[in-house]
């Protein structure tokens, strides 16, 4: 299987299934250590005096047997790019 992943991402991936990677450590600033995901990316704003704010961040399975991500401060993951079709 061979994923076609449009790479920089430059637009807003709310609702769009993207290519993820899990740092796990944070001195470590390369693919090496990671792991790769590929979730549709949800979230929830709130209008603020500054502008908005997530209140809640996932990353949702396409496949029911994986679980949800939730993001938070504490999760280290960062969008390596958009899905765009399986070969």
């Amino acid at each position: 299987m061979k994923l076609c992943v449009r790479l920089p991402v430059k637009t807003e991936v709310l609702g769009q299934t993207i290519l993820t990677s899990r740092v796990l450590f944070r001195l470590l600033q390369c693919d090496y250590g990671g792991m790769y995901t590929i979730k549709k990316y949800h979230s929830n704003k709130v209008d603020t005096n500054e502008g908005w704010q997530h209140t809640k961040i996932e990353l949702i399975p396409l496949n029911e047997d994986y679980e949800t991500i939730d993001l938070n401060s504490e999760t280290e993951y960062r969008t390596v790019g958009l899905l765009k079709c399986v070969l």
